[in-house]
């Protein structure tokens, strides 16, 4: 059974806030030094594979930027929802675009990883193997299309007129 009313009070919100905050000084921190490790401390032959996980670390620092700085949520755990106080929500922009937006920066992360494993995977696997693809080459641009398909594709989605939604 659903409750009727939920209410958070401005103490629990300015305590969620801050709880917010402190998760993202310290995944910041450590999103830094991991950024640093990978420019400084990753070995030439493994530049292919660094790429990969600059990449899933920038998307990372992307999200928690759009979600802890922009966005300011407050979860309601009684009923599945939140609300949004953040800078991003209170310009004006309709909430649907907001969830789009963060699933389409949650779902890059998983791409991402995902990228990565197909990778390491197709990388470790001897050519006589059935799940062998002769797709994985050296050259660093020939997953640069699909990535601009995909980044376009999104926006289209997100600006386009036919798909608006109006929160009331």
């Amino acid at each position: 059974m659903l409750p009727q009313r939920v209410f958070v009070s401005l103490d629990a919100q300015s305590v969620i806030f801050i709880v917010q905050k402190v998760v993202f000084v310290f995944s910041m921190t450590l999103n830094c030094i991991a950024l640093i490790c990978l420019f400084k401390q990753t070995p030439p032959h493994q530049s292919m594979l660094r790429n990969y996980l600059i990449l899933t670390q920038i998307w990372m620092i992307i999200a928690d930027v759009v979600y802890d700085i922009s966005l300011d949520g407050v979860p309601l755990f009684l009923i599945v929802g939140g609300y949004c106080c953040g800078w991003l929500c209170t310009t004006g922009i309709p909430i649907p675009y907001i969830v789009v937006f963060k699933c389409i920066l949650l779902s890059n992360i998983g791409v991402s990883i995902l990228i990565y494993v197909i990778y390491r995977q197709q990388a470790i696997l001897f050519d006589s193997r059935p799940f062998k693809m002769n797709i994985v080459t050296d050259n660093k641009h020939d997953n640069s299309h699909c990535t601009y398909i995909y980044v376009l594709l999104s926006l289209l989605f997100i600006c386009s007129k036919t798909n608006r939604l109006r929160v009331q």
